[in-house]
């Protein structure tokens, strides 16, 4: 389900370029976060589409971020 999860990033960043007119650098780092949680839904269940997601699989997430010590600004966005 990546490619199908794909489409809807980069429906969403086109979203925060075109109608929030977020900065470059916003975008690219959300980009970047999506394309990671992206990754790990599919290492999690590979056939989970975002639509499907529960808040169990962001609190797992979010727990697999902490234990890389990463800041709590990045850990927010």
């Amino acid at each position: 389900m990546i490619k199908k999860n794909n489409k809807i990033i980069l429906e969403f960043l086109d979203y925060l370029q075109s109608i929030r007119k977020y900065s470059k650098h916003t975008i690219r780092s959300y980009h970047y976060d999506l394309d990671q949680f992206n990754k790990f839904c599919f290492k999690y269940n590979s056939s989970l589409k975002f639509t499907e997601i529960d808040s169990s699989v962001i609190q797992y997430f979010l727990q697999n971020l902490s234990r890389k010590k990463l800041s709590s600004k990045t850990l927010a966005r």
